[in-house]
């Protein structure tokens, strides 16, 4: 009957990751844990990631050190981050010194960054070619890049990694081969410092017409991408974790 329980809980979190996420929320933290340490790693990680921070964070005194680093490594880096920035600062760091190279590289990164400026939440993963390569070539790196890839533009740089343009997936595939990068790619749009705050950003012009922006570090080199539902994100997380007014009386409150 466990067993059975377990595979039913692997479906419904493959089919309705959220609402899965909201009915886990409702548990105690023993049971989620419990549940976690079940679960095959894939639905483990798709259940975190579909969890609201805080909950996840929770998660953190419960969970095998080792099994919540991996998790955390599989999510996307800006996601991780996210759910780091709610523990305490030495857990924070054994949990990404436990991480795969490339996870804790891309971590350390994010959390460089204060955690309402555009750098904590952009992709620093974000798939990227070189400005000297072919057709062929760039679809090869695709081909054997292992993250799913979305439709949005792939950033073109130069070998300082200076964003040179944008290129659009669907017409990446369907170019003749033999045709060089440089005759797809379009301008990029502009780009974003990492270290401004998401809400000087909120309301900047490049949102009306792009769904993904450049992120930039101070010598206006690539550092990742931004993406507008990302920005979202970012502002209501902002707003979750701000204090509340102390008064009182309720009214002034």
């Amino acid at each position: 009957m466990a067993a059975r329980k377990i595979e039913m809980a692997e479906a419904f979190i493959n089919a309705h990751p959220q609402e899965a996420a909201r009915a886990v929320e409702q548990l105690t933290v023993d049971e989620v844990a419990a549940l976690i340490h079940r679960l095959p790693h894939i639905e483990a990680v798709q259940l975190l990631a579909a969890m609201l921070p805080q909950y996840a964070a929770r998660l953190a005194n419960r969970l095998d050190s080792d099994l919540l680093s991996r998790l955390l490594a599989d999510l996307e880096a800006a996601q991780a981050v996210i759910i780091l920035r709610h523990m305490p600062r030495p857990l924070r760091r054994a949990l990404v010194e436990g991480m795969s190279v490339r996870a804790r590289a891309a971590c350390l990164l994010l959390l460089n960054y204060a955690e309402d400026t555009v750098g904590a939440y952009m992709n620093s993963a974000a798939f990227t070619l070189p400005d000297d390569c072919s057709v062929a070539e760039a679809l090869q790196r695709l081909a054997a890049e292992n993250a799913v890839q979305d439709s949005g533009p792939i950033h073109v740089l130069t070998s300082q990694r200076h964003v040179r343009g944008v290129v659009q997936l669907p017409k990446l595939i369907g170019a003749p081969a033999e045709l060089p990068l440089s005759s797809l790619w379009e301008a990029a749009p502009q780009a974003l410092p990492g270290r401004a705050t998401l809400l000087s950003v909120r309301e900047h012009p490049v949102w009306a017409s792009n769904d993904t922006v450049p992120v930039l570090n101070r010598h206006q080199q690539f550092v990742g991408a931004l993406s507008h539902a990302r920005l979202r994100q970012g502002l209501a997380e902002l707003v979750d974790n701000m204090p509340q007014p102390a008064a009182s009386d309720p009214a002034s409150g």
